[in-house]
């Protein structure tokens, strides 16, 4: 069973401690704002069209939307019953723990230890999340690919040697993870196994199942695609919001490479790493240095709401299971 006081555990014995973490995170967005003229971020506010911001903010749960028919769908192969509406308010909670609290997999193992405690099925869970999480990363990359594919979108930003250099690790990693999924062993065939050995052999035949059920691995595919498309389409209408003259093509490369780089583990959850990514790239297309620090801390600010409601959630949840445990235990102290 996953629980905190374990992760919190492995977290502290991890090479890069969390006090790194947050102090390269917060010195990289220090950095940010120094390179920043703050009187172009205030003359960017003034002429922001609030309109465009709001319809950018309401499509923002949609992609939470996506995400959880995503995992809500793997979770069903493996056996799983949770309800759709309780998977969603997980992924809510997800995000409020990669935010606030546990870092930048806290979510994930907030995730496991809900899905194991309601089917005890911890090698099925650690498959759904594990599928859902290289489903995200093969589409994202094959995302970037086509973008890439637009020569002169990626020479703005690439030279030559970067931009084959890139198309190659892009194009042999899509082979690679394909290959990867189609030998991947069913079974180890070991006389002697100990526990790590049969806790893996229960996760290879659980994550092959996925194998016999193909449609559900083509159609996380194709959510994770429409993940990435309501988020690059948001990011249109943010940097349309600030009058940022900046295309879809454009932000279709622009997104899967910074969200690539904000995996890097170095920071709390990529902060600091996404914003400073996002504020370079569209520093490159030409933009002011306050429009681009604007438009590289909206989607952090967006998801730090989403985040704020799933910890309403959480602590919501909290208070009625006290609740019931008290009103259960007056109910036995009455019946006595």
């Amino acid at each position: 069973m996953i629980n905190t006081d374990q992760y919190l555990k492995k977290n502290n014995d991890s090479k890069i401690s969390p006090v790194i973490k947050y102090a390269l995170s917060f010195g990289l967005i220090a950095t940010l704002i120094t390179l920043t003229d703050l009187s172009e971020i205030t003359d960017t506010i003034k002429k922001t069209n609030y309109k465009f911001l709001l319809i950018g903010l309401s499509l923002t749960p949609l992609s939470v939307l996506i995400r959880t028919y995503k995992w809500y769908s793997l979770l069903k192969v493996q056996g799983n019953t949770l309800p759709f509406g309780e998977i969603h308010s997980i992924n809510y909670i997800s995000l409020f723990f990669n935010n606030f609290f546990l870092g930048s997999i806290g979510g994930d193992a907030f995730r496991i230890h809900k899905t194991i405690k309601h089917s005890n099925q911890r090698s099925g869970a650690v498959s759904a999340l594990i599928m859902d999480r290289a489903t995200g990363i093969w589409m994202l990359a094959f995302i970037a690919l086509l973008s890439l594919s637009g020569f002169s979108v990626a020479e703005r930003f690439f030279t030559h040697h970067q931009f084959y250099m890139i198309i190659g690790c892009d194009l042999a990693f899509l082979i690679i993870s394909m290959i990867v999924f189609c030998v991947l062993p069913k079974k180890i065939y070991l006389k002697n196994t100990n526990k790590i050995i049969s806790m893996f052999q229960s996760f290879l035949e659980s994550f092959n199942v996925y194998r016999y059920h193909l449609q559900v691995v083509f159609l996380s595919l194709l959510l994770s695609c429409a993940f990435y498309i309501v988020n690059i389409f948001v990011m249109y209408i943010f940097s349309s919001a600030v009058d940022a003259r900046i295309d879809l093509l454009q932000w279709a490369l622009i997104v899967p490479v910074a969200s690539f780089v904000s995996m890097i583990p170095i920071s709390v959850n990529g902060l600091g790493i996404q914003e400073g990514a996002f504020f370079l790239f569209v520093k490159k297309m030409g933009v002011d240095s306050g429009t681009a620090l604007l438009i590289a801390s909206l989607p952090r600010i967006v998801m730090l709401l989403l985040s704020l409601f799933g910890g309403i959630i959480y602590v919501t949840g909290i208070r009625k299971k006290e609740n019931s445990t008290f009103i259960n235990n007056e109910e036995i102290s009455s019946t006595d």
